[in-house]
């Protein structure tokens, strides 16, 4: 049994991990911005502690030390990059489910994750100069936003550099259906050694041309994580990380689109293929991995809310019934909830509630 501490812990993913921890025995102290609502917390959440935009990484350090915390187990972008950069000191406190900031910055900033990936061999979706670009092409930020969010595809390069804001790139455009979208989920103990891994691929996404998953199948494709290996030995990572590579039609070659120094958003299917990646994340930061790597292939996981939207983009384009009918039988089987969520309702009353506290006079 350990004590985890897990930041961000109203948001959805980070519930899961919550959720996980708590059920495999872990005893969870949830941080947040700020207190939820009349303290209503997920029932596998000890206690909450909270972590303001103001306050310094040394004092909540403090005040979970003070609780019996062991892990630190950050959950999003910007958690991630405000104790990173704080490593060197926390490593002494306490055990550690994440890398370092020279190692996060290399993730977190497109443009270096393109230099390295370039420097090692890794195929890579390149960055573009004007001069040379021909075709379609994508913008994307530079800094990792998650969810896919800010990322748009051009039929031409003048239209993108004019569109294109500062701290955004240019890019090639992979070509190839969504289903050649893979995402591979990596772990490394504190050690630097690969322990677990995961890869799926996409069969739905919304928005259509670079979204965020509506509908994914678990698969088993060993040769994308020795693809990219090279890149997390390299920065001796820590913890989880995700990479995204599309299949290039015109080559057959998986090519990296952007990797992410964090957990996805989608704990939830890991747990429904029966692989606990939040407890294999705490163990291994503590040095030694007990549980299981194995996971189902061939499951499918729907996100509701994004397959109805995704749907409804499909009536309003060509061959709307035939289209509608497609993305039925490829969700035919497919699950769509954890059985957590149901049994666990408060955080979501929390949310609601949270929503309404501003406006509350």
């Amino acid at each position: 049994m350990t004590d985890v501490l897990v930041t961000n812990a109203l948001d959805r993913a980070a519930l899961a991990v919550v959720r996980d921890l708590g059920r495999g025995g872990h005893r969870v102290i949830g941080c947040t911005a700020r207190r939820p609502p009349r303290w209503l917390r997920s029932r596998y959440c000890r206690t909450f502690l909270e972590f303001a935009d103001a306050l310094p990484v040394e004092e909540l350090a403090d005040r979970a030390a003070a609780a019996g915390v062991e892990v630190l187990l950050p959950i999003g972008t910007p958690d991630l990059l405000r104790l990173s950069r704080g490593h060197a000191s926390l490593a002494r406190r306490f055990a550690l489910a994440f890398p370092g900031p020279e190692a996060v910055q290399a993730a977190y900033d497109k443009r270096r994750t393109h230099d390295l990936c370039r420097d090692l061999g890794i195929p890579v979706a390149r960055l573009l100069d004007p001069r040379e670009a021909r075709g379609p092409v994508v913008v994307k930020p530079r800094f990792d936003i998650g969810g896919a969010r800010g990322v748009r595809r051009y039929a031409d390069i003048g239209q993108a550099h004019v569109e294109a804001r500062q701290r955004e790139l240019v890019c090639e455009y992979v070509p190839g259906p969504t289903e050649a979208l893979r995402c591979v989920t990596l772990l490394f103990d504190r050690r630097s050694r690969l322990v677990g891994w995961f890869t799926l691929r996409k069969l739905r996404q919304l928005p259509a041309e670079a979204g965020v998953a509506a509908l994914a199948e678990s698969t088993r494709e060993p040769h994308l994580v020795e693809t990219v290996l090279p890149f997390f030995e390299t920065l001796g990572w820590q913890g989880a990380a995700e990479v995204e590579f599309k299949i290039d039609a015109r080559c057959g070659t998986p090519k990296v689109i952007e990797i992410n120094p964090r957990l996805p958003g989608y704990v939830r299917f890991f747990l429904d293929c029966g692989l606990h990646l939040p407890r294999l994340v705490v163990e291994a930061a503590r040095g030694a991995i007990t549980g299981s790597t194995a996971y189902l292939v061939g499951r499918r996981m729907l996100n509701p809310g994004l397959f109805v939207k995704h749907c409804r983009e499909l009536l309003a384009g060509d061959r709307p019934l035939a289209a509608l009918r497609h993305a039925l039988r490829d969700a035919r089987g497919a699950r769509c909830w954890h059985p957590a969520d149901i049994t666990d309702p408060a955080p979501r009353i929390a949310k609601f509630l949270a929503k309404l506290r501003p406006t509350a006079r």
